[in-house]
Formats: structure tokens, C-alpha cells, sequence
């Protein structure tokens, strides 16, 4: 029977086992020294306000550093397990495979939605300071029109990007419930991240084309594989600088992500069902 105690049980063990490896802990370090010295990277900025640059900033260190986290260490979790032999001994407790691989998929989204929420208190912090150090120099925290910066909206993008490292790791699970070594895993996983990030230019160029199966072919990647333009939105500064965005965007968005998780997660489980370990 389907068990939620061992799911957690997993995920639990799979989290511990994350925080231990230093890998991650490198990437904690690399991705707020990035943030923090935004403030010495300002020179390169061109034209864009200061309070705009830093957010622009964060959101990208945040999107590098989680995606690569997201594939490495899904990928990482999967084969240690399969390496070492221990997934024998978890499958004989008994343990059935669609748990092993939930838990290992909420074991990962914990350890990645702990590196999100961090990163962005980070980047709260130093648009914080930032702006009272203009408002010292007599200059307004306004961006653009006089707008405040939403601190709400900032922690309701880095909810989208965390909903996009998930359908990224549901995806690389997908990938590595049939392939035979790590290396093969990581490179495909990042190889279909790009493909996703293209998707849009993507469909447009096959849209515009003449040949019909050229238009099939793109309607057919657009079901197959997520777009993830939809989780870095265009309204990013309107959500940030204090315009607000509609509460039906930010459910269709939600509902998008967790579609594919459940479609990615499920083709892992039927693929590693019908997998000799």
C-alpha cells in the first residue's frame, strides 16, 4: 500500500544527505557573495536604476545557481542510491517504487525551496539597505515612476522559480529512471532545460513556417515539454516594483507547474518500475 510515512521517511533522509555534501554548501556560498556584492557590480550596469539592477541581478544568480542545483543534485541523490546498492535494501523493507522516487523528488524540493527562500531574504536584505542608503542621500527608493518596491511580489517570483526547479528536477528524475550512468543524465537534463527556455522562439519560428508538419512538430514539443518563459514572466518589474499581478495568472501558472511535476514524476515511476536494479 501506498504509504506517506515512508515518502516522508525518504524525504527526510534524502534532505539530511543533501545538507551534508558540500557541493551544495559551495553553491549556498557562491550564490549570496554574488548578491551581497551586487553593490560593487553596479559599474557595469547600463542605464537601469540602481534598486532594479540589484533585483535583476538576484533573480539571476537565484535562476543559475537553482537550475544547476536542481539537475546535480537530482541526478547526484538518484545514482548514489543505485551506486551504493542501498536502494535494494530500501525496495526489501518493504518500499514501493513510485515512494522511492516521491520521496527522493520532496527530499530535493525541500533542500532547493530552503536555497530559494534564503537567496531571497538575502536580496530583500540588500534592496533594503540599499534603499536606505539612498533615501540617506536624499534621493527617493522609487524605481521607475515612484513605485515602491513590493517586497511581497519578490517572494512571489522566487515561488515560481522554486515551482520551476521542481518541474526541472521531476524532469531530470524522468530522465535518470532510464539512464545508466550520472554523466548521461546531466547532460540530457540540461540539453532539454535549454530546449525549454527556447520553446517560445521556438513555436514562434515553427509557427510562422509554411510546412505542416513543421506546425505540428512545434505544437507537439509545446505539450511534451514545459516553457519555462512562463515562470520568469515579462510583469516581473510590475509584480516587483509595486503594480501588482492578478491573483488567476499567478493559480494558471501554479496549475501549469505541478501538471508537469505530476507527469514528469509519473513517467519516472513507471519507467523505474520496469527497471532492474
Amino acid at each position: 500500500m501506498f504509504s506517506f510515512y515512508r515518502i516522508g521517511i525518504l524525504a527526510q533522509n534524502t534532505l539530511l544527505e543533501l545538507v551534508r555534501q558540500r557541493f551544495c554548501g559551495f553553491s549556498f556560498l557562491i550564490a549570496f557573495v554574488f548578491i551581497v556584492s551586487v553593490q560593487f557590480l553596479q559599474q557595469f550596469n547600463f542605464g537601469s536604476s540602481a534598486l532594479e539592477f540589484i533585483t535583476d541581478f538576484g533573480f539571476a544568480v537565484m535562476l543559475f545557481f537553482g537550475s544547476i542545483l536542481a539537475i546535480v543534485l537530482t541526478s547526484r541523490s538518484f545514482y548514489n542510491e543505485m551506486e551504493d546498492r542501498t536502494v535494494l535494501t530500501l525496495l526489501a523493507k518493504p518500499m514501493h517504487r513510485s515512494e522511492f522516487i516521491w520521496g527522493k523528488f520532496l527530499g530535493i524540493q525541500f533542500f532547493l525551496f530552503s536555497f530559494v527562500l534564503l537567496v531571497s531574504f538575502v536580496l530583500i536584505g540588500v534592496l533594503w539597505w540599499s534603499g536606505s542608503a539612498l533615501l540617506l542621500q536624499n534621493k527617493s527608493q522609487s524605481v521607475g515612476d515612484g513605485v515602491r518596491i513590493d517586497y511581497m511580489g519578490i517572494l512571489v517570483s522566487a515561488l515560481f522559480q522554486w515551482l520551476k526547479f521542481g518541474v526541472l528536477s521531476a524532469l531530470t528524475l524522468s530522465i535518470a529512471s532510464f539512464s545508466r550512468t550520472y554523466l548521461y543524465t546531466v547532460v540530457v537534463a540540461f540539453l532539454v532545460m535549454i530546449i525549454c527556455y527556447l520553446q517560445h522562439f521556438l513555436n514562434d519560428f515553427w509557427l510562422e513556417s509554411n510546412l505542416t508538419s513543421a506546425r505540428v512538430a512545434g505544437r507537439v514539443l509545446s505539450l511534451l515539454l514545459p516553457n519555462f518563459q512562463l515562470f520568469d514572466p515579462s510583469f516581473f518589474n510590475r509584480v516587483l516594483f509595486g503594480q501588482g499581478m492578478e491573483v488567476a495568472v499567478i493559480f494558471k501558472v501554479l496549475a501549469y507547474g505541478l501538471v508537469y511535476i505530476l507527469v514528469f514524476n509519473g513517467l519516472a515511476v513507471f519507467s523505474f518500475k520496469n527497471r532492474e536494479v
